[in-house]
């Protein structure tokens, strides 16, 4: 979108996702430009600069309702 064309800062997404028995061990955020890192249930799974935004949170989620945050920084 044109509106966001020159956005320099920074931008937090938040969501919960709800989870049965079984849950993932990673998750990949896809294209993003900049750094990103991301939280799972509050805990810090890091930052990625360059390459894939691929992020292991193994252990990390529950059945039940789980928390994501993702922030990106241009």
């Amino acid at each position: 979108m044109d509106r966001y064309r020159d956005f320099m800062g920074h931008v937090t997404y938040k969501t919960t996702i709800e989870l049965g028995d079984k849950a993932p061990s990673y998750i990949n955020l896809g294209k993003v430009c900049e750094i990103c890192s991301l939280k799972v249930n509050g805990v810090d799974c890091g930052t990625k600069w360059f390459g894939n935004r691929i992020y292991d949170f193994s252990g990390l989620l529950h059945p039940g309702v789980n928390e994501l945050e993702i922030r990106v920084s241009t």
